[in-house]
C-alpha cells in the first residue's frame, strides 16, 4: 500500500509539472503542451479572456509554475521589471524591478524567466541576469554577462532564455570570455565557460538535446552580413565542462532567432530567413552521430522553398508545422524530409505557436487574434479564430504560454489569460 500511494504521489507530482509551463516553449523546450486538453470548438465571441494585464512594450513571454505568472516586463529607456502575476486572478503579487537603462530597435523586453519551485531566472535585454528568490522576491545572485564575459550587445539586444540542466543554469552571453557559461543555479558560482563562439551575436538561446545516448547543449552564432569570412556555427558542448562535441559550419545565417527544432535519430531542423548575406530563406537538416569518441556531422538535405525566422518548427506525426518567410508567405506544412506538402494558408506574420492535444494554437503577429488549427499533411485546416486585443498594435512576436488550460498571450500593451481548456 505504501509503494501504491508513493507512486500514486509521484504520478501527481509528474503531471502537475508537465501542466506547468516553466520555461521558454513550454517544459520539453518545443512549444509543445505534452498534458493540455483543449476544446475542439470555441463559442461564437470566442473563448472566455479570464482577465486581461497592461505591460510596457516588449516581447518577453511568460512562464508559469503552479499559480504563478512570470513575465519580464520593461519600462521605457529606464528599468527592467520581473513581474509575479497570479494565473487565476490576473493581480500582480509582487515585482522586483532594476535599473537598465537604454533603448534598442524594436525597444522592450525579450526573453523569457526560468522557474523552479524556488527560484526564478531571467536575463534582461541589456545583459542584467538575476536569480530571484520566490520566497523573499530579491536577488540570490546576480550578473551582468556583457561585462563579465567581454561580449558585444547585439544590435536589438540580449535574448537569452535560460536553461535549467540538471544543476546549473545555461545562457550564451556570446563574449570573448565565453560564448555559452553554466553557473551552479542556486550558489551563481561559475561551473564552466566555453570557448568563444565563431560569427557574430545572434538571439537564439541554448537548447538541450541527447544524442547517441550524449546529453548536450547546442548553440547557434550567426554570420557576419558583410564579411563572408565571419561565419557562424552550429556548435553542441558537454554540459559536464563546456567541451565542444561538434560543430556545423554551413548554415551561414546573419539573423539567428530561432533554436534548432529536435526532430529525433539525431536530426536537428535548422530554419532562418537571412542567408548569403540577402533576406533569403534556407532550411537544413543536420544529421548528428557518435563516431568513435567523438561526433560527426551530416547535411541530410537544405531547401530554400520554406523558412521560418522567428520560433521553431513543432513537428507533429512526421511532419513540420510552421510561419514561412518567403513568396507567398504564409503557415506552412513540410516533410521530415523536405518536401513542401501545402503552403496555402495565412501570413501569420512571425507569430508564435503552441502544439497542443494534436493541435495548433497560433498567434497572428500583426493583429494579436488567435487561431486555432488541425495540423494535416493533407492542407490548412483553421477550426476557430477569434480577437484577443482590440488594437491592432502590430510585432506581436512574444512566445506562447500554456498551462492548465489557461493560454497566456500578448501584443504590444498587454497580457491576456484564455480559458481553452475541454470541459469534457
Amino acid at each position: 500500500m505504501k509503494t501504491v500511494i508513493q507512486l500514486f504521489a509521484f504520478f501527481v507530482v509528474a503531471t502537475a509539472a508537465q501542466a506547468d509551463w516553466p520555461q521558454y516553449l513550454g517544459p520539453g523546450r518545443n512549444a509543445v503542451a505534452p498534458t493540455a486538453r483543449l476544446a475542439r470548438s470555441w463559442p461564437e465571441g470566442g473563448p472566455r479572456i479570464r482577465w486581461s494585464f497592461s505591460l510596457g512594450r516588449g516581447f518577453g513571454g511568460a512562464s508559469v509554475h503552479g499559480s504563478e505568472v512570470f513575465v519580464l516586463d520593461r519600462i521605457a529607456e529606464r528599468s527592467d521589471v520581473l513581474r509575479c502575476i497570479d494565473l487565476k486572478t490576473g493581480t500582480e503579487k509582487w515585482n522586483y524591478t532594476y535599473d537598465a537603462r537604454g533603448r534598442h530597435p524594436h525597444p522592450g523586453s525579450r526573453a523569457v524567466p526560468t522557474v523552479d519551485e524556488d527560484h526564478i531566472w531571467a536575463v534582461g535585454p541589456f545583459g542584467h541576469f538575476h536569480c530571484i528568490s520566490r520566497k523573499t522576491h530579491v536577488p540570490v545572485w546576480r550578473y551582468q554577462l556583457l561585462e563579465k564575459f567581454a561580449a558585444e550587445e547585439p544590435q536589438w539586444g540580449v535574448s537569452q532564455s535560460p536553461l535549467i540542466y540538471r544543476d546549473m543554469v545555461i545562457v550564451a552571453p556570446q563574449g570573448n570570455k565565453g560564448g555559452v557559461v553554466a553557473f551552479d543555479k542556486k550558489t551563481g558560482d561559475l561551473r564552466w565557460a566555453s570557448r568563444k563562439l565563431t560569427g557574430v551575436p545572434c538571439y537564439v538561446s541554448p537548447m538541450r538535446v541527447r544524442i547517441g545516448g550524449v546529453d548536450q547543449i547546442v548553440m547557434i552564432s550567426a554570420s557576419d552580413r558583410d564579411d563572408e569570412s565571419v561565419r557562424g556555427e552550429v556548435v553542441a558542448f558537454d554540459p559536464a565542462n563546456g567541451d565542444v562535441l561538434w560543430s556545423y559550419r554551413d548554415f551561414n545565417t546573419f539573423v539567428n532567432m530561432a533554436p534548432p527544432a529536435v526532430v529525433g535519430d539525431g536530426r536537428l531542423f535548422l530554419t532562418n530567413a537571412s542567408t548569403g548575406g540577402h533576406w533569403d530563406p534556407i532550411s537544413v537538416m543536420l544529421e548528428v552521430k557518435r563516431k568513435g569518441h567523438g561526433f560527426v556531422t551530416k547535411e541530410l538535405y537544405r531547401t530554400g522553398e520554406a523558412a521560418g525566422k522567428m520560433h521553431p518548427p513543432v513537428v507533429h506525426d512526421g511532419y513540420l508545422y510552421f510561419n514561412a518567410i518567403r513568396r507567398p508567405k504564409g503557415m506552412c506544412c513540410v516533410s521530415l524530409e523536405g518536401k513542401v506538402m501545402w503552403d496555402e494558408a495565412p501570413d501569420f506574420y512571425l507569430g508564435a505557436f503552441v502544439l497542443a492535444d494534436d493541435l495548433i494554437l497560433i498567434q497572428d503577429g500583426k493583429s494579436g487574434d488567435l487561431c486555432l488549427i488541425d495540423p494535416s499533411p493533407d492542407g490548412y485546416k483553421e477550426l476557430a479564430r477569434t480577437r484577443l486585443f482590440p488594437d491592432r498594435t502590430g510585432n506581436s512576436w512574444a512566445p506562447l504560454a500554456l498551462s492548465n488550460g489557461k493560454l497566456l498571450i500578448r501584443d504590444g500593451k498587454r497580457m491576456v489569460c484564455v480559458d481553452l481548456e475541454n470541459p469534457n
